[in-house]
């Protein structure tokens, strides 16, 4: 009876676990680009921008040819995704290019009038695809009535690209995800100093009492 009670008990708590486990892990938001018509392509000024699925051994990505030739500051590709984002979560993707680009992946909120966003102020593009993961914190704030915070409700993601040299560029991004994580906890454990050795009373322990009128030091050299 005990050992049955036992293994009923461990069960629950596995299936518990696993259950945690999954809820943390499933993207809230998922696209394979195996269709590019819910995304749009605008350029400032006279930079010129398209996008378009293309066929890739594993599924689509989504390609954006650039043109900066003419001028233009920027080029802005962005899909609407109107959610409330999870207190902690990361965008996950793949990328690669032709060129070295500011990029700039901008959460935008569903005012359209705040906005949140990662920079790489000049993005070499590998030639093959390659992970790029941002996590929440990784996000600053840019502008907006907010004034700062968190993105609270989605409206939009979108992908700068800035026009650095000039000229024209092509970036693939596939398998873009929005991933709910764990919240950040506040480190809770009770740190500790040791060292070799030290003088009476000027222990290293000193070093983490912040009322200590002594500190550490370390005994000469013999």
């Amino acid at each position: 009876m005990k050992i049955d009670l036992f293994r009923l008990l461990l069960t629950s708590l596995l299936l518990t676990v696993s259950a945690c486990v999954k809820a943390e892990t499933v993207p809230l938001v998922t696209d394979t680009f195996d269709s590019v018509s819910n995304w749009s392509a605008i350029g400032a000024g006279t930079a010129k921008a398209t996008v378009t699925a293309e066929k890739t051994r594993n599924g689509s990505s989504m390609r954006i040819d650039f043109d900066f030739t003419q001028g233009g500051g920027e080029v802005m590709v962005h899909k609407s995704v109107p959610m409330t984002l999870p207190e902690n979560y990361a965008i996950t993707l793949k990328l690669k290019g032709k060129g070295a680009y500011p990029l700039e992946l901008r959460l935008i909120d569903d005012s359209g009038k705040n906005v949140w966003r990662y920079s790489h102020p000049e993005l070499s593009a590998p030639l093959d695809l390659q992970p790029l993961r941002v996590k929440q914190h990784q996000f600053a704030f840019a502008w907006g009535p907010a004034e700062g915070g968190k993105p609270q409700k989605l409206g939009l993601i979108e992908f700068v690209i800035g026009r650095g040299a000039g000229g024209k560029g092509t970036l693939w991004i596939d398998d873009l995800k929005l991933e709910p994580r764990q919240p950040d906890q506040a480190y809770s454990g009770t740190p500790v100093i040791t060292a070799s050795g030290s003088f009476t009373g000027q222990d290293a322990r000193n070093l983490l009492n912040e009322s200590s009128d002594t500190g550490w030091h370390s005994p000469p050299n013999r």
